[in-house]
């Protein structure tokens, strides 16, 4: 029963401080009570205590209703907003829209940028591989071809180029075993030729002459030091300077070691000749040093012939291994890979100028060989011969062959040669020179 009457007068207390409103007490008389407007006495309340407070001015009051020119300003500015926000909008879009294109544009042209330099590149590619085609030897399967022997030193069975040095090397080592520098020299003197060494070019090619230069004139300073000063000079050459000229070729290290020079223990760059003969002793070896690097010793090699007698009446199958047979001649037989040269059919110009059009690169090179078929009368009958030359050789060369080979064709009278309707009188010249190379047909003429 108690809880039902403290509920009501919580609820009484609640309505009666709602009545009386802020700033009053519960217990204050309702009749003592200011009235709350503030708009007739112009008088506030602080709020929470009983003081008054004095308005300044009094509140403005509005009549006949809103203002005209505050509805206008607040339309205005309704209606520049949106135009605002889209010239915002348009700028910024015109912007985006103008980065887009520049990015486009740059990226345009780093593509064409690489496209040009792609293209330059596979032109450069083009150019070097056309360059390397052209450098490309023609005539590298004929003149791997052909055979040599070297009766010096009795091999008598032709072989091809590169084994014959390699048995020219061996059969040194073996013969002047006792001697180093005999040995060492011999070897850079016949060991560094090239394939094109005929009998017309001396025995020796550019490069292997360079090397002897350099190499007289280290012996030489040597031999001809005025004094104490020059010949420490002398004594040190730096083996940079002549390692492509001297030092490349086979057997040359071991010829500068064998006369005296070896390697600097405190710079490796150097060789130093270290030899403690006297003056009378050391000229001495230089002396014959020098004699023996001025004239080389060169083991001669022979070229083979290869020598064929070609029958007329069977055509000529350069797929088949030919049976070839004559009375005046040794018998050559080669395999298929021997016989199997591009020159094979060069027995006519119309022939040569076909090869030259399918094959514009040989115009390019010159053949180290040639080769010559020689035809003449034998017996009442056309004999067809083959054989190979050294495009360095002589037309006189060629004719002291043929006569040593069929003088008893010519019965000891001399012996010309035609090529088509020209007769070959310039003997002195050589086959490249005539013309006659890579490979030719001569009609043999005997001048009674």
């Amino acid at each position: 029963m108690q809880k039902i009457k403290d509920l009501f007068n919580k609820k009484k207390g609640d309505l009666t401080f709602k009545k009386a409103g802020p700033g009053y007490r519960l217990n204050d008389n309702a009749s003592q009570r200011p009235t709350s407007s503030t708009s007739s006495s112009g008088m506030g309340r602080i709020l929470g205590s009983g003081q008054s407070i004095q308005s300044n001015e009094s509140q403005p009051k509005r009549h006949g209703g809103p203002d005209e020119n505050v509805a206008k300003a607040t339309l205005a500015r309704l209606e520049t907003r949106p135009n605002s926000t889209t010239t915002t909008t348009s700028v910024n879009k015109s912007t985006l829209y103008d980065i887009m294109a520049e990015e486009k544009q740059k990226f345009e042209k780093e593509l064409k940028m690489k496209d040009d330099m792609e293209e330059k590149r596979r032109l450069q590619q083009q150019q070097q591989q056309e360059q390397l085609k052209q450098m490309e030897n023609p005539f590298k399967e004929f003149e791997e071809a052909q055979r040599f022997t070297c009766q010096t030193l009795d091999i008598n069975d032709s072989i091809p180029f590169k084994d014959i040095i390699r048995q020219i090397k061996s059969s040194i080592y073996d013969n002047f075993t006792d001697d180093p520098v005999l040995r060492s020299a011999m070897i850079v003197f016949n060991c560094n030729r090239s394939i094109d060494d005929g009998p017309n070019n001396g025995g020796r090619n550019v490069r292997l002459q360079n090397c002897l230069d350099i190499l007289l004139k280290i012996v030489s300073n040597l031999l001809n030091a005025e004094n104490n000063e020059q010949l420490e000079k002398f004594k040190r050459v730096r083996r940079s300077k002549i390692e492509q000229k001297v030092l490349s070729l086979d057997g040359t290290l071991d010829f500068m070691f064998a006369i005296g020079f070896t390697i600097d223990d405190k710079d490796s760059d150097w060789l130093v000749y270290v030899n403690d003969d006297d003056e009378a002793g050391r000229k001495a070896k230089m002396t014959y040093l020098k004699d023996l690097i001025s004239n080389p010793q060169i083991i001669p090699i022979e070229l083979d012939r290869q020598v064929k007698l070609i029958d007329q009446s069977i055509p000529v199958d350069v797929e088949s291994d030919d049976q070839i047979t004559s009375a005046n001649i040794k018998e050559y037989h080669s395999n298929l890979e021997r016989t199997r040269q591009i020159e094979e059919m060069f027995i006519s110009r119309e022939t040569k100028a076909k090869l030259l059009v399918t094959n514009p690169n040989l115009s390019n090179y010159r053949s180290i060989f040639t080769k010559l078929r020689f035809k003449f009368e034998l017996t009442g009958e056309m004999q067809l011969i083959e054989a190979v030359f050294y495009s360095q050789e002589t037309l006189a060369d060629v004719k002291k062959w043929f006569l040593e080979q069929y003088g008893n064709v010519c019965d000891g009278q001399s012996v010309q040669f035609k090529q088509g309707l020209s007769l070959l009188t310039n003997e002195n010249d050589t086959l490249d020179t005539l013309k006659l190379s890579p490979a030719s047909t001569l009609l043999a003429v005997v001048v009674h």
